[in-house]
C-alpha cells in the first residue's frame, strides 16, 4: 500500500495538563483544604470570627480634634500643655434670635433665662452674655456700645450667649442639653447652636447617619450584582454571610487594638463589601460556569479554587499592603483606616 509521506518530523502536542490536578503549591493546599469537607474551613472562620467579634464591644469613638492626632504627637502634647496653664478653651455658643428684638423688657429677659439655664449645664464654668453687663430693663432699646457688635447684633436682633468649658465633658451630652433649651423655646424664641462639642457631635451624628444609609445600599447593590452574575440567591445569600463576618471581624480587630471609630474607619464596612464582593465574582463564576460543563459539583469547586487561588491571594495581598502602608501617617485616622482594612482584606 502506498504511504503518505509528510514534510518533515510529526508534530507531537504538548501533553495536556489538567488544573484540577497540580502537583503541589499553595493552590493544591488550598483546594485540599477547602474540599476535603466543609468542617476545616468553617471551623477556622469561626475560630476567627470568636477571637475578633467580641473586640466590638471594646469600640469607642472619638470624633473631637484629639482624634486626629496620636498621644505622642508635638502638636498634641503642646496643646495639652496649654490646657493646663490656661485652661480649656473649649466653648458653647447660642445666638438667641427674638422676633421683635432682644431690646425689649421681656426679651431680655428671656435671654437672661437661657443664659442661667445654659451655666447649669454640667460642664460649663461660666457664662457671658450681654445681660451680665446691662442687667434689668434695657432702656430706650440701647445696650453699652461696648455690647454692640460682639454680644448684640448691630440691629438689636441678635444676642449672643458664650459658655466655657472646663475638663472634657461629654460633647454629646452637653449637645443634648442645649438642644433641651432649644426645644423649650417658643416660636417667637429661635436658638442657634455651634461650638466645640456641638460641632463634634454633629460628626458622630452625620457619621452614624451615613453608617446606617451607606451600608444597607452597598450590600443591596452587592446583592443585586451577584444575582444578576449568577442567577441564584442562594448563592448571594451565602456571600453575603461571607462578606459579613469578615466585615465584623475586621472592625473587631479595631476594638481589641484599641483604634478608635472616626470618620474615615466608619468607611470599612463599604470598602470590605466592595473588596469581597469582587472575589466572590471570581470564585463563584468559575464555579458555575464548570457546573455548566456537567463536572460534579466536587470538581467545580476545585476548578474554580485552582484556578483564582493565586490571582486572589496576590490581589488580596497587595490591596491589604496597600492598606496598611496607611498606617505610617501622622493622622490617626488615615492609620487606622489602613489597620483595620488591611486586617479586613
Amino acid at each position: 500500500m502506498p504511504t503518505h509521506r509528510t514534510d518533515g518530523p510529526p508534530r507531537l502536542d504538548p501533553p495536556s495538563r489538567s488544573p484540577e490536578k497540580p502537583r503541589g503549591g499553595f493552590a493544591h493546599f488550598l483546594m485540599r483544604f477547602c474540599t476535603g469537607g466543609a468542617l476545616p474551613p468553617l471551623a477556622l472562620a469561626m475560630v476567627i470570627f470568636a477571637i475578633t467579634a467580641p473586640g466590638l464591644a471594646l469600640l469607642r469613638s472619638d470624633f473631637s480634634h484629639r482624634g486626629f492626632f496620636f498621644e505622642d504627637d508635638a502638636r498634641l502634647v503642646d496643646y495639652e500643655r496649654f490646657e493646663e496653664r490656661f485652661g480649656n478653651d473649649d466653648t458653647v455658643v447660642l445666638g438667641v434670635e427674638v422676633r421683635g428684638g432682644v431690646l425689649d423688657e421681656e426679651a431680655w429677659e428671656r435671654v437672661a433665662a437661657i443664659a442661667m439655664e445654659v451655666s447649669e449645664i454640667p460642664g460649663v464654668v461660666t457664662v457671658e452674655a450681654a445681660t451680665n453687663h446691662a442687667k434689668g430693663v434695657v432702656l430706650a432699646n440701647r445696650v453699652p456700645e461696648a455690647l454692640v457688635g460682639t454680644l448684640v447684633s448691630a440691629d438689636g436682633t441678635l444676642a449672643l450667649i458664650v459658655g466655657s468649658l472646663a475638663g472634657e465633658p461629654d460633647a454629646k451630652s452637653v449637645t443634648r442639653a442645649l438642644e433641651a433649651i432649644v426645644a423649650r423655646q417658643d416660636e417667637r424664641t429661635t436658638v442657634h447652636l455651634t461650638g466645640t462639642p456641638v460641632i463634634t457631635a454633629a460628626f458622630e451624628t452625620v457619621a452614624a447617619n451615613d453608617l446606617g444609609r451607606l451600608v444597607p445600599i452597598a450590600v443591596a447593590v452587592m446583592i443585586l450584582v451577584l444575582l444578576l452574575l449568577l442567577r441564584s440567591f442562594v448563592v448571594a445569600f451565602a456571600a453575603l454571610v461571607a462578606i459579613a463576618l469578615g466585615a465584623i471581624s475586621a472592625m473587631g480587630v479595631a476594638g481589641l487594638i484599641g483604634a478608635p471609630i472616626n470618620n474615615l474607619t466608619l468607611a470599612v464596612p463599604q470598602i470590605l463589601v466592595a473588596i469581597g464582593t469582587a472575589g466572590c465574582v471570581h470564585l463563584l463564576s468559575a464555579y458555575r460556569d464548570t457546573r455548566r460543563e456537567g463536572r460534579d459539583t466536587a470538581g467545580a469547586m476545585r476548578h474554580s479554587l485552582i484556578l483564582n487561588a493565586r490571582p486572589m491571594l496576590l490581589a488580596s495581598g497587595t490591596t491589604a499592603v496597600g492598606f496598611f502602608s496607611l498606617a505610617i501617617s501622622d493622622l490617626k485616622p488615615v492609620a487606622t483606616l489602613g489597620l483595620v482594612a488591611g486586617s479586613g482584606t
